[in-house]
């Protein structure tokens, strides 16, 4: 009996093996904007190529994943979790590969804005030009020279990329599409700018509005070309006069709206703190806030966006094997507190129809997203 035991749990262990090997196997780390993981994820490969690459020191392969996860794990740590050297990892990469393509981009790469030497993303992207990870450095640089050209250069080459996802472009034009003319438009991160470009630049769509990346602005040059392009007062204070980046971060972004004289919206990826401040001045119109001090029907306008202009296919099945699927679904939540506004709206309307669409979106979007317990609650809530 004891020896039918000891088999059993054997074959048990033999049969967990190469599960436990495959989840210690290192494997290509993306960013956060083009794969959707968590801290624990980049903990452990950052741990399994620091690995690989003590013991093959000349893979550059390596090296690049090795920073990337390094990189990531930093951003999740937080407080209490440990954190990895990546100016130490950078002085490793050139002990062991000099003049690399893989040196050049992290010697770039790992100073902080404002700070990085644009020779040494030169160097790198003259090695190898169809390596994606220089082409949204070069963007940033175009932007703050105003040069459309080579904004339009490189998404063309992102357009053609495997990385190039229709989603987030779908998402985009959403956001886009329905503001009013010559709108300024107020974004927060990568994903809900870079692709607003690609639109303007390679298919001339709504070039009458201006993106602003909010985040970026508190790099120097940028905020003086955007101040100056759109007649905003130098804004006079430092991070030194605040008590955190948060702080300072609000601050420059009150300045920023009290001073445009057109149209204003704020991406849904606005700061919670901002919102929270103004959430009488600040009106859901989709996937951005427009900012009034006079109220209007800001439902009604919703409802035009969703029903005339929102691109919804995408949402409903997807059709591509879009490389971004993941951040895709993350995105896609922020449909979700312009959807329940309209839910409500054609539930009272008696507008079956359309109230059972917007239903079986947020359902499909609660399901991709793992949002299916707050979105349920709400629908079982509101239909009592």
């Amino acid at each position: 009996m004891t020896n039918k035991i000891m088999k059993n749990k054997l074959f048990t262990i033999l049969l967990c093996l190469p599960i436990l090997i495959t989840a210690q196997k290192p494997e290509p780390v993306y960013s956060i904007t083009k794969k959707q993981k968590d801290y624990s994820y980049y903990s452990q490969q950052a741990a399994l190529w620091e690995k690989e690459i003590k013991t093959s020191p000349k893979n550059a392969a390596a090296w690049m994943n090795y920073y990337n996860a390094a990189r990531m794990n930093n951003m999740f740590a937080g407080e209490q979790g440990d954190r990895y050297d990546l100016d130490a990892l950078a002085e490793d990469l050139k002990t062991n590969l000099p003049n690399t393509f893989e040196y050049h981009y992290l010697t770039f790469a790992r100073k902080p804005l404002g700070k990085q030497d644009y020779n040494e993303l030169r160097k790198a992207y003259a090695i190898d030009p169809d390596r994606y990870e220089t082409w949204d450095a070069f963007i940033n640089k175009a932007i703050i020279e105003e040069d459309w050209a080579t904004i339009k250069a490189f998404n063309k080459k992102w357009q053609g990329h495997y990385m190039y996802s229709p989603g987030i472009t779908n998402w985009n034009y959403n956001a886009l599409v329905g503001l009013d003319k010559d709108a300024v438009l107020l974004t927060f991160g990568d994903n809900d700018t870079y692709p607003l470009l690609l639109l303007q630049s390679l298919y001339d769509m709504r070039t009458d509005v201006t993106v602003f990346n909010a985040s970026f602005a508190m790099h120097p040059p940028y905020q003086k070309m955007m101040f100056e392009k759109l007649g905003i007062p130098t804004f006079d204070k430092s991070y030194e006069d605040f008590g955190d980046y948060l702080e300072f971060r609000d601050a420059l972004l009150e300045h920023i709206v009290k001073n445009l004289s057109r149209p204003t919206y704020l991406g849904v990826s606005s700061p919670n703190s901002f919102r929270d401040k103004h959430k009488e001045q600040l009106h859901l119109v989709g996937l951005t806030y427009k900012y009034s001090e006079e109220d209007f029907d800001h439902v009604a306008v919703l409802r035009k966006n969703f029903e005339q202009h929102f691109l919804k296919d995408y949402i409903k099945v997807t059709l591509t094997n879009d490389f971004c699927q993941s951040v895709v679904d993350h995105m896609n939540q922020q449909y979700i507190p312009a959807l329940t506004v309209l839910y409500k709206h054609y539930y009272l309307s008696g507008e079956s129809e359309k109230s059972t669409e917007v239903k079986t979106l947020l359902q499909t979007i609660a399901k991709r997203s793992n949002r299916q317990g707050s979105v349920n609650d709400f629908l079982v809530k509101y239909e009592k």
